[in-house]
């Protein structure tokens, strides 16, 4: 399982093995969030190599969004 932080949006992404370009590992979790009072961004496009899976995902509206626009 990894934490990532800092990204403007959150998500939960399942990485496994049997979708993957590479794939000798054993599948994981990564779970992403924050800062909570920022700018909006994301999310980007997934790179294909250890077979990510959107499990979740919660992002803005639009680019930049500010945090009392009521989020």
């Amino acid at each position: 399982m990894w934490l990532t932080a800092d990204v403007h949006y959150t998500v939960a992404h399942f990485y496994d093995p049997e979708m993957a370009a590479f794939s000798d590992f054993d599948p994981f979790w990564e779970f992403v969030t924050g800062p909570l009072h920022a700018g909006t961004f994301g999310p980007n496009a997934l790179d294909a190599t250890f077979g990510p899976q959107v499990v979740f995902s919660r992002a803005a509206d639009r680019p930049n969004q500010l945090p009392s626009d009521g989020l």
